[in-house]
């Protein structure tokens, strides 16, 4: 069995807050840590957003649901003042409904260790399993990737047994010790399709399959040429098929940035396509904005990046 390893990743994310500072006198974030720029690769049109992990300064908070009759713009709100935010998007999936506002949480799902949906993904016509990329957000900031298809998860404390290798979808009793060790973690979880993992794309293309051609964001994990963990946001404007665009995208970071690839990761540029990036002095940045005028008061769920 394949020993996986939990990287934890910290990212740096600039959120409009009270602490953002407009006059440009002193910088919300350091450009040695974040950098925003539009790039062009074999053609096509690339817009990144880079974090460095370096000195754990860029860190990662995710609203995964409304919780105790808030919101998730009104969780945001209140948690994001004296903080420095970097940008905030769309996170994962949602199932059910094509409106957000009445749309559900696919997978399983927990809040700052309150657990909002128990079940692990599966396809609702098939019964098979989807969704292999379960996402650990920490409360310092880090970030951990598991992929579900490895039945290989390690833990370490929360009460949990740091020799063993968890397996989440071939036992419910596994399943049910990683909640227990979610809320005494106060860890934040969720799931979303990995689409690239270990350098390598998670699925071929499938002639049957009808995945519209549209705008594709995702979140990738990795490590520099220089072994600085990095996080990039790579929105891709040019419309394309979800494996179009992820074979691009995973080629663009190989070739382009150099990156060796952790996880490449979906998010979701639907029905609930948030989006808002910040430069350092704390304006707004429209270099990636929602294509359907979509506000965080639609969002569902929210990856926000801050600075500290």
């Amino acid at each position: 069995m394949k020993f996986f390893k939990i990287i934890f990743l910290s990212v740096t994310v600039l959120v409009c807050s009270s602490s953002n500072n407009l006059s440009g006198l002193v910088p919300a974030y350091d450009s040695e840590y974040v950098q925003a720029s539009s790039i062009t690769h074999n053609g096509e049109q690339y817009k990144v957003i880079s974090m460095k992990r370096s000195g754990k300064r860029v860190r990662a908070k995710y609203f995964a649901y409304k919780l105790n009759g808030q919101e998730i713009h009104q969780r945001y709100n209140n948690w994001k003042t004296g903080k420095d935010i970097i940008l905030y998007t769309s996170g994962t999936y949602m199932d059910v409904s094509f409106d957000a506002k009445t749309a559900e949480l696919k997978g399983l799902t927990v809040d700052n260790g309150k657990i909002v949906s128990e079940k692990l993904a599966v396809n609702k016509f098939s019964g098979k399993d989807e969704m292999d990329a379960l996402v650990i957000v920490y409360p310092h900031g880090g970030i951990a990737v598991s992929n579900l298809k490895e039945r290989n998860l390690k833990l370490s404390g929360g009460g949990a047994n740091p020799n063993k290798f968890y397996d989440l979808r071939g036992s419910s009793q596994d399943l049910n010790k990683f909640k227990e060790w979610a809320k005494s973690e106060r860890a934040t979880v969720f799931q979303t399709h990995l689409l690239a993992w270990k350098d390598k794309l998670q699925f071929e293309y499938n002639h049957g399959t009808k995945s519209a051609p549209r705008e594709r964001r995702f979140l990738a994990i990795g490590t520099a040429p220089n072994g600085d963990v990095m996080h990039y946001i790579v929105h891709k404007p040019k419309h394309a098929s979800l494996y179009e665009a992820s074979k691009k995208v995973l080629n663009f970071l190989n070739e382009r940035k150099r990156l060796k690839v952790l996880a490449l990761l979906n998010l979701d540029t639907g029905i609930q396509d948030v989006v808002k990036i910040y430069t350092k002095s704390g304006a707004v940045n429209n270099m990636i904005t929602s294509t359907n005028n979509q506000t965080i008061y639609n969002a569902r769920n929210l990856l926000v990046y801050y600075f500290e």
